[in-house]
């Protein structure tokens, strides 16, 4: 029981790192993400965070 304040805290990291990756690419082309290492790096590190949230989640909270 003690997972499901965890689990909480791992899904606003994946929601908040959509939301980040959505505001990176707003107006931008696919050309702009491929010659932006910039941009190209905070969409990629966003997306690393929400593969690591997402294997943190309890087995638990993804069988529900």
């Amino acid at each position: 029981m003690r997972e499901k304040p965890r689990d909480k805290g791992r899904l606003l990291h994946i929601a908040t790192s959509i939301q980040n990756i959505k505001t990176f690419l707003q107006n931008k082309t696919a050309d702009d993400f491929l010659l932006d290492p910039i941009l190209y790096f905070a969409v990629v590190k966003n997306m690393e965070i929400i593969g690591e949230a997402s294997y943190m989640l309890t087995h638990e909270f993804r069988e529900t």
